[in-house]
């Protein structure tokens, strides 16, 4: 078990060596927590994959905001 461990902290340690090093972040989605390293032009990416967990956050904000403007009145109408 050390073995491994210690081969993944060397990896670790080179990788972090690197110049990009500063673009490793972790995934803005509530349930993956998952760790993706950022390569877009901007420095800006939320999610580890938009194909699942961007996409699975926007879906939840768009549900909510559908379910919000279903819960307010109209305005002029009483």
């Amino acid at each position: 078990m050390a073995l491994p461990l210690a081969r993944l902290a060397l990896s670790i340690g080179a990788f972090l060596a690197l110049p990009h090093a500063g673009t490793l972040r972790m995934c803005e989605a509530d349930p993956c927590g998952g760790v993706f390293l950022d390569t877009s032009r901007s420095q800006k990416r939320r999610w580890c994959a938009m194909e699942s967990c961007g996409n699975r956050v926007k879906a939840q904000r768009h549900r909510r905001r559908l379910k919000a403007e279903a819960v307010k009145p109209e305005k002029g109408k009483a």
